[in-house]
């Protein structure tokens, strides 16, 4: 037979008292099942226009449901919330959409159950965003308190757990007309003049245009200047191509160079707003002037007489010059009974010669003068110009023996029946001989 030993009831509930007294408290988790929510949205509007640069203020909140159980022990006495998103660190990225962040990762530090935070990034929305819903990538990151251990009667240990997230935003980009300058052509556009300048655009957006205007305007202290700066377009639907022309002007300091010129597009959008574009730059080639070189530079004539003075005009500018007519512009003690000529048309390095009477008083003086000779001709917009002058260097020198009786029709006159009165003689006394 077994004996079972039994302990009596009082003593056993004695001992157990004893020892739940004196047995050591080891490391127990104090709360469980709480922990942040964080969520972000945009405060005001979310829809931008391309081309803008805006500021987008993210809000965000911390939308934790209070569900705490606690095991023993108070919480009041731990510094942290399990439910605190603490050193909360946010960033705004772009992902798909056509935009550019600005702003750099922002830190905002705690945010408390229930709590928000305002955070603005500076986004550029790109000139060629089409219209449309896009999502903004928000990385977050933040830290909080996991649980909490007791170790002992007087020591905790809390444990905090890091957390790295990604939360969307949405934006809406509004429907604009995109364009896009596919072609330029400036033809004989040159310095100190007119000329036409044709544009080639294009639609690249998803929206059409009404009514559309295409405008050209002076960028900055550019030598470029519209003349007729506007040309209408009308419906302007998407992948339409259009080529317009307008009238430009360049000062006359201009060298040869391509200048910027802006261009602006005008149109009415669906709710028949009047919608203008960023301007879009855009270069202009300009040939510089319409320029000759004569040949020879210098000529010689005697005092009192006359001469016919050969010159070849060369075109050395960038543009043809059409029905040019070259002049002597004759000045005191200078005349001439033909001071113009015709060259025709001359096409760049072409060149042509053209004669020209040139007459000097007989008091004029011993020494070297100048006269211009310059070009009259018609540009591509048949309009009349004249290139710059070219100087003819014209020495006047004293006349010799020889030069005075050759030159001089009197003399000529003279030497003429002397010659012709000889033979005569000669002829006579021959024929007296027989």
């Amino acid at each position: 037979m077994t004996t079972i030993n039994r302990t009596p009831l009082p003593l056993f509930c004695l001992i157990l008292a004893v020892g739940l007294i004196f047995v050591p408290v080891y490391a127990a988790e104090k709360y469980l099942g709480e922990s942040p929510d964080l969520a972000v949205s945009i405060k005001g509007t979310n829809e931008y226009s391309p081309g803008k640069e805006v500021t987008i203020v993210v809000l965000a909140e911390n939308r934790a449901t209070p569900v705490e159980r606690i095991v023993s022990a108070d919480p009041g006495q731990w510094a942290d919330r399990p439910t605190t998103a603490k050193l909360t660190l946010l960033e705004l990225l772009p992902g798909d959409a056509p935009v550019l962040i600005k702003t750099d990762p922002q830190m905002i530090g705690d945010i408390p159950l229930g709590s928000s935070r305002s955070v603005p990034f500076v986004v550029k929305i790109l000139d060629s965003a089409p219209g449309g819903t896009y999502t903004l990538p928000v990385a977050i990151q933040y830290t909080y308190l996991s649980f909490a251990e007791q170790v002992g009667a007087d020591t905790q240990i809390l444990h905090y757990k890091d957390v790295n997230a990604t939360l969307a935003l949405e934006i809406k980009v509004v429907s604009r007309v995109i364009f896009n300058v596919s072609g330029v052509d400036g033809r004989e556009i040159c310095s100190g003049q007119e000329g036409d300048l044709f544009v080639t655009v294009q639609n690249t957006g998803n929206l059409v245009g009404r009514d559309a205007t295409l405008r050209v305007v002076r960028h900055g202290d550019s030598p470029v200047i519209p003349v007729e700066g506007s040309a209408y377009i009308g419906n302007f639907a998407p992948n339409d191509s259009v080529t317009t022309k307008f009238r430009v002007f360049v000062s006359d300091n201009a060298q040869a160079a391509t200048y910027p010129l802006d261009v602006i597009l005008q149109y009415r959008d669906n709710e028949g707003e009047i919608v203008a574009s960023n301007p879009e730059m855009i270069g202009v080639p300009v040939l510089g002037k319409a320029e000759v070189s004569i040949d020879p530079a210098e000529v010689t004539i005697h005092q009192g007489l006359s001469k016919d003075i050969a010159l070849t005009f060369r075109n050395t500018g960038p543009v043809t010059l059409r029905s040019a007519q070259a002049r002597i512009k004759v000045i005191d003690p200078f005349s001439s009974s033909k001071y113009t000529a015709a060259l025709g048309d001359l096409a760049p390095g072409e060149e042509a010669t053209a004669t020209f009477s040139l007459s000097v008083d007989k008091s004029a003086t011993q020494k070297d003068y100048a006269l211009d000779t310059e070009v009259r001709y018609r540009d591509a917009l048949d309009n009349r110009l004249v290139t710059s002058p070219v100087t003819l260097r014209v020495a006047v020198v004293d006349r010799d023996i020889i030069e005075l009786i050759t030159t001089n029709p009197v003399y000529l006159s003279i030497i003429a029946a002397i010659i012709l009165g000889a033979v005569y003689v000669y002829y006579r006394r021959k024929n007296s001989g027989k």
